[in-house]
């Protein structure tokens, strides 16, 4: 909730910091998962498709069928 708060106020590196501290809290559990297709998403609009594919690379690793990190993965492709 904070990091789209941030992110909707134009503070897009402050959304960033708080989903990677999700990612950091986390890991590999659901909402560490979750904040990895967001913070991919947030990449891929700032132009870091690199970045963006190497968190929903990790992200199916974990979870095969997560549809959102396939459904942003088939945007990247």
């Amino acid at each position: 909730a904070r990091a789209t708060l941030l992110q909707k106020s134009g503070d897009v590196a402050g959304a960033e910091r708080a989903l990677q501290s999700v990612v950091d809290a986390e890991g590999s559990a659901g909402p560490g998962l979750q904040a990895r297709t967001r913070l991919a998403a947030l990449r891929a609009g700032q132009g870091d498709s690199a970045g963006a594919e190497q968190l929903v690379a990790a992200v199916l690793a974990e979870n095969p069928r997560d549809s959102d990190a396939l459904t942003l993965r088939a945007t990247l492709l």
